[in-house]
């Protein structure tokens, strides 16, 4: 389907290496989270689908 890398997002270090690299996330978490963590790895231009939707707001 495309995919090259994948990242573990709770590996601090890879998390830095794709500063700003990645084109597309797909968030599939159900818990509530802080997105705002994975906007930091997208590349301008980049998309982000939500897939998981949290219980609650």
């Amino acid at each position: 389907m495309g995919v090259d890398n994948a990242v573990l997002s709770s590996d601090t270090e890879e998390m830095n290496t794709y500063s700003h690299k990645l084109h597309f996330i797909i968030d599939t978490v159900l818990a509530k989270h802080d997105a705002n963590t994975y906007l930091k790895l997208l590349r301008h231009d980049g998309s982000v689908v939500l897939v998981g939707l949290p219980p609650e707001p």
